[in-house]
């Protein structure tokens, strides 16, 4: 397990934002990551774009602590003008329990899930259709 590259992430969901129909204006567009960890992504999505919404979806209560205390510390400080999306949401949950039906770009950094993608199984399945 490892970070992930910032500039790679974002140059992967503007090519998943213009796949989506999406053009340079994500102001009415919704984008999530799914295993959000402590947020990073999430946040990053935030400041160097204009989303309407971004959702960072984690499973482990620590790291969903993590994120959301993060989160209201950048809030708190005189980086709440680097935000740029509308809403930043973290929630403590599976990717089977969020709400997610709402989203036009998902980010997911995972490598174990292969199989359910393939086999049509869960959420990941149901967000490619």
């Amino acid at each position: 397990y490892g970070e992930y590259p910032l500039p790679f992430f974002l140059e992967l969901v503007e090519k998943a934002a213009r796949y989506a129909g999406l053009e340079e204006d994500y102001s009415q567009a919704c984008m999530a990551d799914l295993g959000s960890g402590t947020g990073r992504l999430v946040l990053w999505a935030a400041i160097n774009q204009r989303w309407k919404s971004c959702l960072g979806v984690e499973l482990l209560p620590d790291l969903h602590r993590v994120a959301t205390e993060q989160l209201a510390l950048a809030r708190a400080s005189e980086c709440a003008e680097l935000i740029r999306a509308d809403d930043v949401v973290y929630e403590n949950a599976s990717w089977d329990d969020a709400a997610l039906g709402h989203l036009d770009v998902v980010f997911s950094y995972t490598t174990c899930l292969q199989d359910m993608v393939r086999d049509g199984d869960g959420v990941l399945h149901e967000l490619t259709e």
